[in-house]
């Protein structure tokens, strides 16, 4: 499920959704989580997201757009053309999969350190509480180290712990999704403007990069030029 999805915006509207970006490793329950949040749930089984879907939620009156990317190996460096347009981040950990947990905490660490995703507010899952032998929130919170984390890259934090297949576990997600869009609704200027900020940066690298490129290209054409103009006996 979720065909491949590119949107990259110049300059968000105020009053565009509110985009929250859904992550995790492969089979940490990302689509699972994101289809229990539509109304109606869809009975269909979820399949792996080989590229991006989106889910449209609505949020104490606000318009959400959940967008999951998919998790595999292959696809993560898909993930970074998002988040210039993300204002919040989930972030999902399969607690059942004790044997990937220091891989999920290598990549939220890599995540948490990116300057395109600094200060906005950061939502960690610990899905799959229903396995005997899960981790808890408290587990993960000190095995990544997340406080250290959130205090160095001034990124509010919330972890909770979940499971997406169980319908009591569901007000303990609204709980989180709450929490993340009340955090970003309350820091909502100042986290567009960061973005906005960011997204001339970016463009600014961008176009120097491309000059840097096109002055190389044209000054190997001239060396190429005088080459040919020698007289070669």
């Amino acid at each position: 499920m979720g065909n491949t999805c590119w949107k990259r915006r110049v300059a968000p509207a105020k009053d565009d959704p509110l985009n929250i970006l859904l992550l995790g490793l492969d089979g940490a329950g990302k689509t699972t989580l994101g289809q229990s949040l539509l109304k109606p749930r869809p009975t269909a089984p979820p399949k792996p997201t080989t590229g991006c879907q989106v889910f449209p939620l609505r949020v104490h009156g606000h318009r959400v757009e959940l967008t999951e990317v998919g998790g595999r190996e292959d696809v993560r460096p898909l993930w970074r053309h998002y988040f210039l347009d993300a204002l919040g981040l989930i972030f999902i950990v399969d607690g059942s999969k004790w044997q990937r947990l220091a891989e999920a905490r290598d990549i939220l660490q890599q995540l948490m350190q990116n300057e395109l995703l600094q200060t906005k507010p950061l939502l960690v899952l610990v899905n799959k509480q229903d396995h005997p032998n899960a981790v808890d929130h408290l587990d993960v919170i000190d095995f990544f180290n997340l406080s250290d984390y959130a205090n160095a890259f001034k990124t509010p934090t919330h972890v909770l712990g979940v499971c997406a297949l169980e319908e009591a576990s569901k007000n303990r997600t609204a709980e989180g999704i709450n929490w993340l869009v009340s955090n970003i609704k309350t820091n909502h200027d100042a986290l567009r403007r960061r973005n906005h900020i960011l997204r001339e940066i970016v463009n600014h690298k961008s176009k120097k990069g491309r000059t840097s490129i096109i002055r190389t290209l044209s000054a190997r054409v001239r060396r190429k030029k005088t080459a040919n103009n020698l007289a070669i006996d």
